[in-house]
């Protein structure tokens, strides 16, 4: 079933002016589902609304910043009752249902850490292609 809207809740971001600059940066960024719950919607014929809590944390190592984001997935679901009732007992979804909200999450929160993290001049979230001549490499390299 579609994902009906993706809504961030908070922003977090700072930077470590303490911390050394420098050399190689590890950056890791996760996802968490924090909680679901059922949610109505005024809209006509969107029914079986799931309201996923989700954090999203993308960290430097060594510790140069840090960028958090919360929110919620609207995700419209056949069978809320079950998936409500299976996060309930084992704090779980069904591997389809959470490859495609963690999917969603990833790409709307990378998308806004690169312009916040750009913002504080730290280093993207995620990797981009790098481009060099013929003497260099290969040329393009992505």
């Amino acid at each position: 079933m579609p994902i009906i809207g993706l809504n961030l809740t908070s922003i977090n971001a700072e930077v470590n002016e303490k911390a050394a600059r420098g050399g190689n940066i590890n950056i890791n960024s996760t996802p968490r589902i924090i909680d679901i719950d059922r949610k109505d919607l005024n809209v006509a014929g969107i029914k079986d609304i799931l309201a996923v809590e989700f954090s999203f944390e993308t960290k430097y190592d060594p510790d140069v910043g840090k960028i958090t984001f919360t929110g919620e997935v609207l995700y419209q679901a056949e069978e809320t009752k079950n998936v409500l009732n299976k996060w309930k007992k084992e704090k779980k979804l069904d591997d389809e249902l959470t490859v495609e909200i963690l999917n969603a999450v990833f790409r709307k929160c990378l998308a806004e850490g690169v312009s916040i993290a750009n913002e504080l001049r730290l280093p993207p979230p995620v990797s981009f292609p790098v481009v060099k001549t013929k003497e260099e490499g290969e040329g393009y390299v992505g």
